[in-house]
């Protein structure tokens, strides 16, 4: 979402908002709205990119199409599964709650994802191991390939 203010302290606060990496697009333009009723303040908001080249979609952020990794997201939710439904069901409602901000997306990673799968300790409440995840965690979205940027193998818990 692109505002032009021409106060600039109130601007300043703007950008803040819009550079506010926990809060959704949706949350982001109700904040804005709710100052600008207070502030008796006129905004005009425009989509940066007019529309995505891959989905059609009005892009209003500037690193990536939430809409194209949205649709990357449901394309895929057959072709993995916990086993259980509930856990199934959860994890693909957070990813399609924020697939704006691929870095946080949480996601099912199956056992042959692992190598070097290791007991780390073992108590009363449960096990844990250490292992090496082979693809490692998102990191960003390449919007030229359509496919999430991973970290590389990692060492994880």
């Amino acid at each position: 979402m692109s505002i032009s203010l021409e106060n600039e302290p109130f601007e300043k606060g703007f950008d803040f908002i819009q550079d506010h990496h926990q809060l959704s697009i949706q949350e982001k333009e109700y904040i804005i709205d709710e100052l600008c009723k207070i502030r008796n303040v006129n905004v005009k908001k425009t989509p940066l990119d007019s529309l995505c080249i891959y989905c059609q979609s009005i892009v209003y952020k500037e690193v990536c199409c939430t809409e194209c990794i949205r649709l990357y997201l449901i394309d895929n939710f057959t072709r993995w599964t916990s086993g259980n439904t509930k856990i199934d069901e959860m994890i693909r409602f957070f990813q399609l709650k924020y697939c704006e901000q691929p870095n946080k997306l949480i996601e099912w990673v199956p056992y042959e994802n692992f190598q070097s799968v290791e007991l780390k300790a073992e108590g009363g409440f449960g096990i844990v191991h250490i292992a090496n995840w082979k693809d490692g965690t998102i990191v960003d979205w390449n919007e030229d390939d359509q496919t999430f940027i991973r970290s590389g193998k990692r060492q994880s818990l």
